[in-house]
């Protein structure tokens, strides 16, 4: 039997490691077979024109843009509602506040007509009406 190495080799790899082996081994016989010419032509086989190489990187230019838009805009939404947050904030310690001194005075009007209660029941008590 006569047999090369490399044989042998492809008799020793898993299932996994002969596809690795022939798909480098064609990467390589790519890189050595193909000029600049030869590429332009791979790549058109391969449904990519020449000039759609550019394509990927304007692609990827547009989008950093649109996550950049985005992104401005989340933050001038986020402003927006923390300062509205802020604004209903303020303006319910303004009506709290308004109430507690409702609250006050009323109390203090509460205490001011149980005096004169206590008073005038005093006053009915001492001429015994």
């Amino acid at each position: 039997m006569n047999t090369s190495s490399l044989e042998i080799d492809f008799l020793d790899f898993s299932e996994e490691g002969k596809l690795y082996a022939v798909d480098s081994l064609n990467n390589l016989n790519k890189l050595n077979l193909c000029t600049d010419d030869c590429q332009d032509h791979l790549n058109t086989q391969e449904g990519m024109r020449a000039d759609e190489s550019i394509l990927p990187i304007e692609q990827s230019k547009k989008s950093q843009y649109i996550c950049f838009l985005l992104f401005i805009t989340a933050l001038v939404l986020s402003l927006a509602l923390a300062s509205f947050a802020v604004f209903q904030i303020i303006q319910t310690r303004d009506k709290m506040d308004e109430v507690y001194k409702k609250v006050i005075s009323g109390g203090k009007d509460i205490e001011e007509l149980y005096e004169m209660n206590s008073a005038l029941l005093k006053f009915f008590n001492q001429t015994g009406v």
